[in-house]
């Protein structure tokens, strides 16, 4: 029974750090976003209009 005890102690800290974890993602997500998100974009738009998207291609690449 301890065990078990244990386990749920461990499963409901390893859920709010993982809500903790993604809320903070979030928010970086969000100064990047507004940050660089013009700045991507225009990268984008410039690539598209120049031809050089193919399929399967990305920023990454």
């Amino acid at each position: 029974m301890e065990e078990l005890q244990k386990a749920d102690i461990f499963e409901t800290e390893m859920d709010r750090q993982t809500r903790e974890n993604m809320i903070r993602f979030a928010r970086f997500m969000a100064r990047m976003i507004e940050k660089y998100g013009k700045e991507v974009l225009e990268e984008l738009a410039a690539e598209e209009n120049s031809g050089s998207l193919q399929a399967g291609e990305g920023i990454a690449d």
